[in-house]
């Protein structure tokens, strides 16, 4: 067999080493489009649930606080800086006007929904989320005239936390107005996620 025959037989040391650089490298450019793809799905799902939040708890907090007064409103400050919100409103009991909570989850008819004394409370707590870390949730809670809590409903999970410059969950006086601000986190530990912010003038 001449030379030339036993060339065109078979691939030279350097022909492989260059099919197989070019391989790898269409490989790895698959693999990081895929990784890129997944990475996008991830963050467009953040994004869509964070949305999703954001508006219930905006429309919600705003909603309740509006026929709330002063002096019926008191804020905690939390080990790790978030605020805990309680607060009461007016509302008509055993046929008399008072101060507590109205909420159609705790009976079919007005005397069951409406509680003397009771409160609403927004606040966070942490749950183990493995290695140390912890998941910050926003709370909405029923709390009796005992301090028992007699409903619970979360409304945001991964809060970030409050003594940060974009705290999971605060609230301050802001002149005639209260301010509330809340944040979750974001996708690195330097970023934060979404959330909102807004004003809410309380009844006089």
């Amino acid at each position: 067999m001449s030379r030339l025959a036993k060339r065109r037989a078979g691939f030279t040391l350097l022909e492989i080493t260059f099919a197989v650089t070019i391989f790898s490298v269409i490989g790895y450019a698959l693999v990081d489009a895929l990784r890129m793809g997944s990475n996008t799905q991830a963050t467009i799902h953040d994004v869509s649930t964070t949305s999703r939040w954001v508006r219930h708890v905006h429309s919600l907090l705003s909603s309740e606080l509006k026929v709330t007064d002063e002096d019926h409103l008191t804020t905690t400050v939390l080990a790790d800086g978030n605020t805990q919100l309680d607060f009461m409103h007016r509302i008509e009991a055993a046929g008399v006007s008072t101060w507590g909570v109205h909420d159609v989850s705790l009976g079919p008819n007005p005397e069951d929904q409406n509680r003397a004394d009771w409160t609403y409370r927004y606040t966070v707590d942490t749950l183990p989320a493995g290695g140390g870390a912890v998941t910050r949730r926003l709370l909405r809670q029923l709390v009796d005239e005992g301090g028992t809590v007699q409903r619970t409903k979360v409304l945001a999970v991964d809060l970030r936390r409050g003594d940060g410059a974009s705290p999971g969950f605060a609230v301050s006086k802001a002149g005639d107005m209260w301010a509330i601000e809340i944040t979750g986190v974001g996708r690195t530990s330097n970023q934060p996620g979404g959330g909102t912010n807004f004003h809410v003038k309380l009844r006089n």
